[in-house]
C-alpha cells in the first residue's frame, strides 16, 4: 500500500507543476514582435562605388510607440560595405503612409518631424548616423511624445540622399559588385529585410556617322540678297550668267547654298575665285574695293567692279554680321584664297544661306566675253 501511494503522489506532483507552468503563461504578456512586410530598397544608382538615394519601405503589423521604440536600419548585416560618411538628419526623410489602409504604400505619405536635438515639441524623431556599424537609428524625442508615433499596420518610408525633403545633399556610397541585405529592426519589436544589388552598369556604345549634304540652288530675277535685289536669274546651280552687262545698272544674281550636317561643331563654307572676272591676262574688270573683313557699300552705276554678298548675320570670324550690320547691302571682292560667307557653330538642318554676285562696267571697260569660276568649300567641324 505505502508503494501506490507513493507512486500516485509523484504523479500529482508532476501534474501540479505543469498547471504552475500554464497559469504562469497566462499571466504574461506576450512581447511584441512581428515580421514587416513588404520590404523594400531601391537605389538610386546600383553601380559600384557610386553615390546612391536610397528609399526604405516596410509595413510594420505592431507599429512604433513613443518614448520608448526605436526604429534601426542596418546596412549589410554580414559588414560594413556601405559607406555612410557625410550623412547628416537632413539627407534623412521619414514618412507613413497615411491613407488609413493598413499594409498600403500608395504614396500618402505623411512626414515624421526630424531633429538632431530634442525642442519638447511633439512627435519629433532624433535620427542617428553610425558610420562605423552602418546603422541609422530613429528615437522619438522627449517625454512629451506620447501615444503611438506609427499606427499598427502603416507603411513606413526612409528616404536617404538627395531624395530627402531635407534638403537632402549628401548619399550613401555603394559597396564592390554583389548582392546585400538591409535589415529593419529596432526595439519596437518587428523586424524585416529587404535586399538590394550593386552591379556594374551596362556599357553602352554606338556610333554615328558623319554626314554632310551641300547644295548650290538657283534663285530667280526680282529676289532679295542682303536687301539688294536680283536682276538676273541663275538658271542652275553652277552658273550665274550675268549677261550684257550695262552703264546704266549694275546687274546682280544670287545663289542659295543649303547646308545639313550633324558636325558637333556645326560647318563653315569659303567662297574664292580662280581669277578675275577677264577676257585675258590684259583685260579684266576691277575687284570690288571692299573686302571680307571691312565689306561695303557697292560702287555705283557706271563704275568698273565685280564682287559678292551673303546674308549670314552670324559669321564665325571677325564680325559677325559686318555683311548685314547698318541696313545691310554690304560687298567684297572676291580673291585667290577662301574667305567665310557662311557659318554654324552646330549641327545644321537644311540651313539656307543666300550669296549675291554683282558687276558694275565704266564706259571704257573693253568690250568681250568675261569669265571667271567660283568656288564654294563646305567644312564640318566634328
Amino acid at each position: 500500500m505505502p508503494k501506490i501511494v507513493k507512486k500516485y503522489s509523484k504523479i500529482a506532483l508532476i501534474l501540479g507543476l505543469i498547471l504552475v507552468l500554464v497559469a504562469m503563461y497566462a499571466v504574461i504578456t506576450p512581447a511584441r514582435a512581428a515580421s514587416c512586410t513588404k520590404e523594400k530598397d531601391t537605389l538610386s544608382d546600383s553601380r559600384p562605388s557610386t553615390a546612391s538615394n536610397h528609399t526604405i519601405q516596410f509595413v510594420t503589423p505592431t507599429g512604433v510607440n513613443a518614448t520608448t521604440d526605436t526604429i534601426i536600419i542596418k546596412f549589410d548585416d554580414a559588414g560594413n560595405a556601405f559607406d555612410l560618411t557625410g550623412i547628416v538628419y537632413t539627407d534623412i526623410d521619414l514618412a507613413e503612409d497615411t491613407d488609413g489602409t493598413p499594409g498600403d504604400c500608395s504614396g500618402t505619405w505623411t512626414d515624421e518631424v526630424l531633429v538632431d536635438t530634442d525642442t519638447a515639441a511633439t512627435n519629433e524623431w532624433i535620427p542617428t548616423i553610425n558610420t562605423t556599424t552602418d546603422e541609422i537609428s530613429f528615437q522619438p524625442a522627449a517625454a512629451n511624445d506620447t501615444g503611438a508615433l506609427i499606427a499598427a499596420g502603416a507603411c513606413v518610408q526612409i528616404e536617404i540622399g538627395t531624395n530627402a525633403a531635407g534638403p537632402g545633399v549628401n548619399q550613401i556610397d555603394n559597396p564592390v559588385a554583389g548582392v546585400y541585405d538591409i535589415d529593419v529592426a529596432g526595439t519596437f519589436g518587428d523586424t524585416g529585410k529587404a535586399k538590394v544589388a550593386v552591379i556594374s552598369g551596362v556599357s553602352v556604345t554606338a556610333t554615328v556617322a558623319e554626314t554632310l549634304t551641300f547644295t548650290i540652288s538657283a534663285v530667280a530675277s526680282g529676289q532679295t540678297v542682303n536687301v539688294a535685289t536680283t536682276t538676273v536669274a541663275t538658271t542652275a546651280g553652277d552658273a550665274v550668267p550675268l549677261g550684257a552687262l550695262s552703264t546704266s545698272a549694275n546687274t546682280i544674281a544670287a545663289h542659295d547654298l543649303a547646308t545639313t550636317t550633324n558636325a558637333t561643331n556645326g560647318y563653315t563654307t569659303t567662297t574664292q575665285y580662280t581669277q578675275k572676272l577677264r577676257i585675258d591676262a590684259s583685260n579684266d574688270i576691277d575687284d570690288h574695293s571692299g573686302t571680307n573683313a571691312s565689306p561695303s557699300v557697292f560702287s555705283s552705276a557706271g563704275t568698273e567692279a565685280f564682287g559678292y554678298t551673303t546674308n549670314d548675320s552670324s559669321l564665325g570670324t571677325g564680325t559677325a554680321d559686318r555683311f548685314t550690320s547698318g541696313g545691310g547691302n554690304k560687298w567684297a571682292a572676291f580673291t585667290t584664297s577662301p574667305l567665310e560667307v557662311a557659318y554654324s557653330s552646330s549641327p545644321v538642318s537644311a540651313e539656307t544661306t543666300r550669296t549675291g554676285y554683282q558687276a558694275g562696267i565704266s564706259a571704257t571697260t573693253p568690250a568681250g566675253s568675261y569669265s571667271t569660276t567660283v568656288t564654294y568649300i563646305c567644312t564640318p567641324t566634328y
